[in-house]
C-alpha cells in the first residue's frame, strides 16, 4: 500500500509540475485559449482566466492535503510497525483528504475485538476492499496501518 501511495504521490507531483510549467504560457499566449464568440470582451477573457486560476488553487489545496496526509501516514505506519504488544498504542492513519477516522482502534487487541460492521467502516474509510472473511479483512486493515505480519 505504501508503494501505491508513493506512485500516487509521484503522479501528483508530475501533474503539478506539468501544471506549473504550463501556467505561464496560458496567461501570456491568448492562442492557448480557444476562440469562443462568448469571449468577445477583455472582461470575459479575464473571467475565464480567473476561473482557471481558481481551479488551479483548488487542485493545489487538494495536493497539499494529500502530501500532508501521506507524511502523517508514513510516520504512523513507522510507529505502528513497532507495536509488538497487543496493548501497545497505535497511531491512527489519515484519509487521503487528511481527515481523522472516527473510532480508530487504540491497539491490536481492539482490532481483534472489531465486529464486521466496525471493520467494514474502517476499511471503507481508507478505500480498502471489504471482500473476504473477517480474518482476511482484519489482516488487510492491520497491514494497511503498518503492522506487518507473516502471510497465513
Amino acid at each position: 500500500m505504501a508503494d501505491q501511495e508513493l506512485r500516487n504521490f509521484n503522479a501528483m507531483e508530475a501533474n503539478l509540475q506539468n501544471t506549473s510549467s504550463e501556467q505561464p504560457s496560458i496567461t501570456t499566449d491568448p492562442k492557448r485559449i480557444e476562440s469562443d464568440p462568448a469571449l468577445d470582451t477583455e472582461d470575459d477573457l479575464l473571467q475565464v482566466i480567473q476561473s482557471m486560476f481558481a481551479r488551479l488553487d483548488q487542485r493545489l489545496d487538494e495536493f497539499q492535503a494529500r502530501v500532508v496526509s501521506n507524511h502523517c501516514n508514513w510516520s504512523a505506519r513507522a510507529h505502528n510497525n513497532l507495536a509488538n504488544h497487543p496493548m501497545a498504542h497505535l497511531c491512527p492513519l489519515r484519509t487521503p483528504q487528511n481527515k481523522d477516522i472516527a473510532n480508530f482502534p487504540p491497539n491490536k487487541a481492539a482490532i481483534e475485538g472489531l465486529d464486521e460492521n466496525e471493520l467494514n467502516v474502517l476499511l471503507s474509510a481508507y478505500d480498502l476492499s471489504t471482500a473476504g472473511d473477517i480474518v482476511q479483512r482484519k489482516l488487510r486493515f492491520i497491514r494497511h496501518i503498518g503492522i506487518y505480519t507473516k502471510a497465513a
